[in-house]
């Protein structure tokens, strides 16, 4: 029941954000950082979360092979994600952390747009 809950926090959180897109847009899922977890466990929740997002249909999630051809350092800051957004082209980010603390989860997905100003 849990799984099913995230599954469905997930893509609402995305289907919504995408009202109005005609197309597919390639998007990057990042974790940001896991408590309470291992390493493994964090990239297969990962992963997981780059599959939920790719079915939604609105989004194509890109792959951690795209992110290493590019040698992604795992920063956040807005100058990294805007130079990572030119070298792939992808203006969308989901962000993500999980907390794990006893039989809690506590978990925050943010959704980054880089937008080009207009000059």
């Amino acid at each position: 029941m849990i799984q099913l809950k995230n599954r469905i926090f997930i893509m609402g959180i995305l289907l919504f954000s995408s009202l109005g897109a005609q197309e597919k847009q390639r998007i990057v899922v990042i974790n940001e950082g896991v408590i309470g977890l291992s390493m493994m466990e964090g990239r297969a929740i990962n992963n997981y979360i780059m599959d939920e997002v790719s079915r939604t249909g609105a989004y194509i999630s890109v792959s951690i092979i795209e992110l290493n051809r590019v040698e992604y350092s795992g920063c956040l800051d807005d100058a990294c994600l805007a130079e990572l957004s030119q070298k792939i082209g992808v203006d969308s980010f989901l962000l993500w952390t999980l907390n794990k603390k006893g039989n809690s989860y506590k978990g925050n997905f943010t959704r980054y747009v880089i937008r080009e100003e207009n000059s």
